[in-house]
């Protein structure tokens, strides 16, 4: 068998002018509040949010909308899970 996977980064702490308001409910995408069906992680945040959000707001703005942290698309990473 093989062993876990290793934990997720630390998440950075939001900007003060984050593009979103983060949910208290870490299921929760920050952008449409809704349950993450198709998680992916921005690597230079390590904040988790829907596939589809985030890389719609990264293709448009190069950041990550929680942290403002500089982002392309080859930094969102889809999340798998068994």
């Amino acid at each position: 068998k093989s062993p876990p996977p290793p934990p997720p980064p630390p998440r950075t702490a939001p900007h003060p002018r984050a593009r979103c308001a983060v949910p208290r409910d870490p299921a929760l995408c920050p952008l449409c509040k809704r349950r993450c069906a198709q998680p992916a992680v921005v690597r230079t945040s390590g904040w988790v949010f829907c596939h589809p959000c985030v890389v719609d707001e990264v293709r448009r703005n190069g950041r990550c909308p929680v942290t403002l942290a500089n982002a392309e698309e080859r930094d969102v990473v889809r999340l798998f899970s068994e």
